[in-house]
């Protein structure tokens, strides 16, 4: 008797999804020039902004990733995952991934732990929201001084995240319990008693040795993968920016006889905004750094909008943990949740941001207190310039969130050891 009302709902679902590709399908060929615009347009930002500033940093995590080096500093944060969350050593692996390369590679990761088995149903369905954040490089690169032009203002978005997905932490907090038999993949086992650096080098040797490809075998596969994985994400973009277009000239067409022109424009900025925020996180933050809205009011959203990540990338997270026995339900109010804190905390502490940058570094106050970011450089060569400057920012980011999760990684393993002895 159950599984009529599944099989029904999976019918409703399907018909739902069907009609709703006609629709796109039918809006496409009703409007061809704006569609023709919205795609030009969703290629432009992935071609000139999107491909530049992560291919470098995706084909490191690739090769990082194969000699073990997320292993080793999955391993380094297990104490924290362990004392702190409640989660096994594993777990760390899947929060390392997630941490650094954003959507979706954490969900990937929790989905391959549960299915081989070294996690349980409890410890995935949380691990599964915890290791699905926004990539660091993304806010810097992208957002901050790709679109924004203010490479400072990618700590204010890295801040906000951090600050959200803590706040969401302490929200789900439930008492840490040992971990169930099962869960200790094989570089932690036999270990508890060396040190933490030689239980990193172990874990990353370990990786190694499984990966077993050479360096240029490496490479080649890493440049492969780097490319596919920003060629999915550029025809998200240029899909949803063609959605996002045609649900808005249909709408607009029904209401256009019954509003004057000021409405109109202002449903058309509004609608955009939302349906873009709701489905796709690049074309939402491309189109509130447009947008006429202060910058505390832009910096918020798209803090809300990457701390929620947008269907297009839920989509993945479900086809990641079908079969898993994962729950979407808890994953999907666990983000929603995220965003209306990142956006409560982006609008609250705006001004202590402002007055903490203008008292550390005076020379700085003009960018940071303007009501209006700075547009950024429509030239090629100009934006080639601008990439040097968003790479440092990347990697001194990344150091600086390498050494902190290494101090307290180091602290709490000191803190068990102590009390094992």
């Amino acid at each position: 008797m159950s599984s009529i009302p599944v099989a029904y709902k999976s019918h409703i679902a399907t018909l739902l999804i069907s009609l709703s590709m006609l629709a796109v399908v039918c809006s496409i060929v009703i409007f061809p020039e704006r569609s023709f615009e919205a795609s030009l347009s969703g290629l432009n930002l992935w071609w000139k902004l999107i491909m530049p500033a992560l291919l470098p940093f995706f084909i490191l995590a690739e090769v990082a990733g194969a000699l073990g080096v997320f292993h080793a500093w999955g391993t380094l944060i297990s104490p924290l995952t362990k004392r702190l969350l409640g989660l096994s050593g594993t777990s760390g692996w899947a929060m390392a991934f997630g941490w650094s390369l954003g959507y979706p590679a954490g969900a990937k990761i929790t989905a391959e732990l549960k299915q081989q088995g070294w996690i349980g149903h409890e410890e995935g369905k949380r691990l599964l929201a915890y290791s699905y954040v926004a990539s660091p490089i993304v806010l810097f690169g992208i957002v901050a001084t790709g679109l924004l032009n203010q490479p400072h203002l990618g700590w204010y978005l890295w801040l906000i995240q951090c600050l959200a997905f803590l706040g969401m932490l302490l929200f789900s907090y439930t008492r840490p319990t040992a971990p169930s038999n099962g869960t200790l993949s094989a570089p932690e086992k036999g270990n508890g008693s060396t040190s933490l650096l030689s239980q990193m080098l172990h874990a990353a040797e370990c990786a190694r040795r499984d990966d077993g490809r050479s360096l240029g075998r490496l490479l080649g596969d890493s440049v492969t993968r780097s490319v596919q994985a920003l060629f999915m994400i550029g025809g998200t973009i240029m899909l949803f920016s063609v959605i996002v277009a045609a649900a808005e000239q249909v709408s607009l067409s029904w209401m256009a006889p019954l509003l004057s022109v000021q409405q109109i424009e202002w449903l058309q900025s509004g609608f955009h905004l939302i349906l873009a925020g709701t489905l796709e996180p690049h074309l939402a933050s491309a189109s509130l750094v447009t947008s006429s809205l202060p910058i505390a009011w832009q910096l918020a959203l798209v803090s809300a909008i990457w701390a929620w990540g947008g269907l297009a990338f839920h989509a993945q997270v479900h086809s990641f943990i079908q079969g898993t026995g994962l729950p979407y339900r808890f994953f999907f109010f666990f983000k929603l949740l995220q965003a209306l804190l990142a956006l409560g905390l982006g609008l609250l502490l705006w001004k202590p941001y402002t007055s903490l940058i203008a008292f550390v570094n005076r020379s700085s106050t003009a960018l940071v207190l303007s009501d209006r970011p700075v547009p950024p450089p429509a030239e090629a060569g100009s934006f080639h310039i601008q990439l040097w400057e968003l790479w440092g920012w990347q990697v001194s980011m990344l150091a600086s969130s390498c050494v902190l999760l290494a101090v307290i990684g180091w602290l709490c393993h000191r803190l068990s050891r102590s009390r094992q002895g």
